[in-house]
């Protein structure tokens, strides 16, 4: 056309390059915001900046007759569809090799239908799922109970310091001499360590976890936490975690710290006995520290309860003093209902330098998994998630 006039616009109101409009020498694609409701569903405007996007369709005369509306996704679906099966007729693999089905090698076909399949949709639900994210919920809980731990240095000092104070007491009253258990005779350290293991797992497990659930109680904090997509499940079982593994790390701490400075004996063949009987009695107890919360009106009068409720039991279940011959035969019998006395003998009788065998008690272990399905089981029914008003 050379340096001629420019073919004019049907529709617009001048050239492309006019200086009101500035919209350059070529006209812009339409794209999809410039289809009108009738030509697919597309997204109509009013006003004057809808009908210059309407003109802005339309082209150049002398370019023949108008370009047609694009047509609908959905209508272009099935088009595509139609000419498929035409092309593809019953042998659909034949005509599309890159889609054959082929046999699946390492995993690569698998993976690529996971891709595919992340691609279009959400992957459907399957029963791993569901145990994996609480089993990784509840271990980040754990982590997180060990962090509160640690930054509460005080609270971790006397956890850890308060069992050493039994042993250093005990040799300063009593004496490192020897003492008479079953199949021999060994230095009172010795004897003491099942006692104070057994002590340590008690106190940490049920009174430290029963008076710290009832002061975040009280403070609101269960509240929030049942608020949360947290499981309360994965929260509870995160404590009871912590407080097994505490226990544990406790008992090992007096048991290093005796050998150390009061030459006690370790039994190494009766030593993995000793820690499941220890691992056994702390989730038994921990249970228990749970059902005992729904017992506690509210965080000042946890300590009496739960003192008064262990304290008398630690005197008749054998646990630093032994009942006489001469003690009132209802006294032997209440403590053997209780598992503070199963978790003080299967722990003597682990502990033993003198044991012949594995070293377990499977009745004691068996009366304490009773006591810890049974608090799991009060737990559960009256366990509390907001104070009481």
């Amino acid at each position: 056309m050379g340096h001629g006039a420019q073919p004019a616009l049907l529709g617009r109101d001048g050239a492309a390059d006019h200086a009101l409009h500035g919209r350059g020498r070529a006209p812009r694609r339409p794209g999809r915001r410039d289809r009108r409701r009738g030509d697919g569903g597309g997204r109509h405007t009013r006003g004057t900046h809808g009908e210059q996007r309407r003109r802005r369709r339309l082209v150049p005369a002398a370019a023949g007759p108008l370009a047609p509306p694009r047509r609908h996704r959905g209508g272009a679906r099935r088009g595509r569809r139609a000419v498929r099966g035409a092309v593809g007729g019953a042998n659909r693999a034949a005509a599309r090799p890159h889609r054959a089905r082929t046999r699946c090698r390492h995993g690569a076909c698998r993976a690529a239908r996971r891709a595919r399949d992340a691609r279009g949709r959400l992957p459907g639900p399957h029963v791993e799922g569901v145990v994996v994210t609480t089993t990784r919920l509840l271990a980040r809980q754990v982590r997180y109970e060990f962090l509160a731990f640690r930054r509460n240095p005080a609270a971790a000092f006397f956890t850890f310091f308060f069992p050493l104070i039994f042993l250093v007491v005990f040799n300063l009253i009593f004496g490192n001499d020897t003492i008479s258990i079953p199949g021999g005779e060994t230095n009172t350290s010795t004897f003491y360590i099942p006692a104070i293991a057994a002590f340590s797992i008690i106190n940490a497990c049920y009174t430290g976890l029963a008076m710290s659930i009832s002061f975040a109680r009280d403070q609101g904090q269960l509240k929030r936490v049942a608020g949360t997509p947290l499981p309360k499940g994965a929260y509870l079982g995160a404590k009871v975690l912590f407080m097994t593994i505490i226990g544990i790390i406790l008992v090992a701490v007096v048991t290093a710290f005796g050998a150390v400075f009061y030459s006690v004996e370790v039994p190494t063949g009766t030593l993995p006995a000793f820690l499941l009987t220890l691992a056994v009695g702390a989730a038994a107890f921990a249970m228990l520290g749970l059902a005992m919360t729904a017992f506690i009106p509210n965080a000042e009068a946890a300590p009496a309860v739960v003192n008064a409720v262990i304290l008398p039991l630690l005197f008749i279940s054998d646990v630093f003093i032994p009942l006489r011959d001469n003690a009132p035969v209802w006294l032997g019998l209440i403590g053997d209902l209780f598992p503070v006395k199963h978790l003080s003998l299967a722990s003597q009788a682990a502990f033993n330098p003198f044991e012949e065998g594995s070293g377990l008690r499977l009745g004691h272990l068996a009366v304490m998994a009773l006591w810890g399905v049974g608090g799991a089981v009060v737990a559960l029914w009256r366990f509390r998630w907001e104070p009481k008003r």
